[in-house]
């Protein structure tokens, strides 16, 4: 899969056939507003993206990049401190995370690791951490995440320098801590002032079975 994001271009559609794929992948250019890249799963094919055994700690990285789409991927077996499976950054634009599962993304690989201070994973991590600019025009939509042991920290997490954001009819459930957080002022962004996300549109979720014995979880707890 590395492979063909290494060689695509505007336009390109990847289309993952079925099976498991140990990788951590990193989008290496961007699509145009009529030609994003989409990384996709084929038809009704299970394509896997599987962190076990590899050595990152996330599964699919976009750094800066603009119009990329990915979708119709399962994410799973990440297990490891500051992990994400989907970690955008940077001043990263127009991205599109939709219809993908998610499961099996926790802090550590020990069940009976303790939540303490510091331990942290999560499905999606939109980073906002550039302070030349903002992340913008994310919509995260359609996925299923469940299953997952983040620590300290949410499902889907929105935080530091991001605007324009939709996080629309995602089904997230049985989770070790809350479902969806939008968090300003943890030093994403070295820019204080530029450190919350803003103007953003949380619709439609499904968000339950999200408890956490040391932690006051929430399916969407309060800023």
């Amino acid at each position: 899969a590395q492979y063909a994001l290494d060689h695509a271009t505007a336009g390109t559609t990847i289309f993952l056939m079925g099976g498991t794929y140990h990788e951590n992948l990193d989008v290496p250019v961007s699509g145009n507003a009529g030609s994003p890249i989409i990384i996709s799963g084929y038809a009704s094919e299970s394509a896997v993206i599987d962190g076990s055994g590899t050595t990152g700690n996330f599964l699919l990285k976009i750094t800066s990049k603009s119009n990329i789409i990915v979708q119709h991927l399962v994410f799973r077996g990440l297990s490891s401190n500051n992990s994400s499976a989907v970690f955008i950054e940077g001043t990263s634009s127009a991205v599109e995370i939709k219809d993908n599962r998610f499961s099996g993304i926790n802090f550590s690989s020990d069940p009976n690791d303790p939540v303490i201070t510091g331990k942290s994973a999560h499905a999606i991590f939109v980073a906002g951490n550039n302070p030349a600019g903002p992340v913008s025009g994310i919509k995260i939509s359609d996925n299923e995440i469940t299953d997952c042991r983040t620590g300290k920290s949410p499902a889907v997490e929105i935080s530091g320098n991001v605007i324009d954001f939709e996080i629309i009819q995602n089904k997230i459930h049985h989770l070790s801590n809350s479902g969806i957080g939008i968090t300003g002022f943890k030093n994403i962004c070295p820019d204080i002032l530029l450190d919350q996300p803003k103007t953003g549109t949380i619709s439609k979720n499904s968000v339950y079975n999200c408890c956490s014995a040391p932690e006051n979880a929430a399916g969407l707890p309060p800023a």
